[in-house]
């Protein structure tokens, strides 16, 4: 059997250094900017979802400038930002595990898990960005996509939180099996 190559906190460090500013151009770019135009939060900023009768509003809110803007400055970055946002879970769970490995800490076993669980909330992600494409261009009936692109991006919400949480509960366990390790010496 094979030793896999261990992640390096390098590696970790180089998918954040491209994640970040993608999600910084998105916050701070087209997502404020249709808040601006709209008075509200974009689909993509609404972790409990949305109604019918809000998504219309938005929509209406947006008029064509807006509606423009998420379509082809908002909707480009979040079709690279899942992915890495993937990439970066996935490595920073690979460094985590092989930093529990020696302890008795945090189990490996629900980092892997973590991990498979970023890569669903990415596609939660693309299944959003894709039920806000069909809203945009007005392909099928709000009543028919926004059920598929609302649970879309409540999944999308859960899953990125469930991920986060295991990170920090596995980042406590190791600090705190370090920290004992380190006043028994």
């Amino acid at each position: 059997m094979t030793k896999r190559k261990q992640t390096s906190g390098r590696q970790v460090l180089a998918i954040l250094a491209l994640a970040l500013p993608i999600y910084l151009m998105m916050v701070l770019g087209p997502l404020a900017w249709m808040a601006d135009i709209a008075g509200q939060p974009a689909f993509d900023l609404r972790p409990m979802g949305y109604s019918v009768a809000e998504a219309e509003a938005l929509l209406t809110a947006l008029g064509e400038k807006g509606r423009a803007l998420y379509l082809w400055r908002q909707i480009p970055l979040d079709l690279i930002y899942p992915a890495l946002m993937a990439a970066v879970f996935w490595t920073l769970c690979r460094w985590l595990e092989s930093k529990s490995q020696n302890s008795a800490g945090f189990p490996v076993a629900e980092l892997r898990f973590a991990r498979w669980l970023g890569l669903v909330a990415a596609a939660a992600d693309y299944s959003e960005n894709l039920g806000v494409i069909l809203m945009l261009s007005e392909a099928l009936p709000l009543p028919v996509i926004v059920p598929f692109a609302s649970a879309a991006t409540i999944a999308k919400s859960v899953l990125t939180t469930g991920v986060i949480a295991l990170i920090i509960a596995a980042s406590v366990a190791i600090w705190r099996q370090s920290t004992r390790v380190s006043t028994m010496e």
